[in-house]
């Protein structure tokens, strides 16, 4: 008895069908490529689905890229008002005092750290999106959802333990201040890590690899950075080298931990 069998053969611009009926070999029987084709052989041709997801995710993509750049004009007066106090708190520690102090420039602080945050997140779906695609299988633009909720994720998370801390010590100053000193930091982080990719974009074609490690190095530079800091705000509050280490364990190795582990579990 006959039968019928289907071949998909697909590109980027096409999907081509072909039905075909065959005799059964025999164990042993090796037939050529070229004895698929007969009489009642069918071929049917129709758009490939692949390059219109692919549409649609640079759509949305470009979408997303030209929204965000709409909001920072919306925003560049105050970005840029708060640039020059913002970068002076690496420099002198008193400096950051006097940035929470003048409630105006905190506001715009808060409005640079959520821009930053929300440049992260497209920098890395809108250079490196197709890597990840071809690694997870997911459609491009749920990377942004994906990131940027691991992002607050972890804010909300640090909020929740500085909480939570300034509560047992009795002490609400002291970890407010680290709080919104870590803002700066990461604002820090992602204004070197635009420099280098914009560098890159420029220069060459940026990769997953090139974009982990950039992120890695400049992040990890900041970091410590901050952790050198937030030993000196918590020493200038007479806090002991004991509860510090407990402090780090706590509110700054868990979160980090856990942000890891949810990146490495995609």
């Amino acid at each position: 008895m006959p039968r019928t069998d289907t071949l998909f053969v697909a590109d980027s611009n096409s999907c081509k069908f072909i039905k075909y009926e065959f005799f059964p070999p025999r164990s042993g029987d090796v037939r050529p490529v070229s004895g698929i084709w007969n009489s009642s052989t069918v071929v049917i041709s129709s758009p490939a689905l692949v390059k219109k997801e692919s549409d649609i995710e640079n759509n949305v993509v470009s979408g997303v890229v030209f929204v965000y750049f709409i909001i920072v004009i919306f925003f560049l007066r105050q970005i840029i008002s708060v640039t020059a106090p913002l970068f002076s708190t690496f420099l002198r520690y008193s400096n950051n005092s006097k940035l929470e102090e003048k409630t105006g420039l905190s506001y715009k602080r808060n409005i640079f750290f959520f821009l930053s945050a929300l440049f992260l997140t497209i920098s890395i779906v809108a250079t490196v999106g197709g890597e990840l695609k071809e690694i997870y299988e997911i459609f491009i633009p749920y990377f942004f959802l994906i990131i940027f909720g691991i992002l607050i994720s972890v804010w909300l998370l640090r909020k929740l333990i500085f909480r939570l801390t300034s509560w047992l010590t009795q002490d609400k100053h002291t970890f407010s201040e680290i709080e919104r000193m870590s803002y700066n930091y990461f604002i820090l982080g992602t204004s070197f890590s635009f420099i280098m990719i914009i560098y890159k974009l420029t220069t060459g074609y940026m990769t997953l690899e090139y974009m982990l490690n950039t992120l890695s190095i400049v992040f990890l530079a900041t970091y410590i950075m901050y952790i050198f800091r937030t030993f000196e705000v918590i020493r200038s509050h007479r806090f002991s080298i004991v509860f510090y280490i407990l402090y780090l364990c706590t509110v700054e190795i868990l979160p980090l931990s856990i942000l890891t582990n949810l990146i490495l579990a995609l």
